[in-house]
């Protein structure tokens, strides 16, 4: 399953948490579609600030 698709599937509780963990991914410009949040939190730069907390 890619990212989009999970993203676009969890209910809005789970998907609140979430972004809430990722403030990386909610930068400007705000997403209009589940495809830059999955993006942006794969690139590198994300990644790295999620594993280090």
């Amino acid at each position: 399953m890619a990212l989009t698709d999970h993203l676009a599937g969890l209910g809005p509780e789970p998907l609140t948490a979430l972004l809430a963990s990722r403030p990386d991914v909610l930068v400007e410009p705000v997403p209009r579609s589940f495809g830059e949040p999955a993006a942006r939190s794969t690139g590198a730069d994300s990644v790295g600030r999620a594993l280090t907390g």
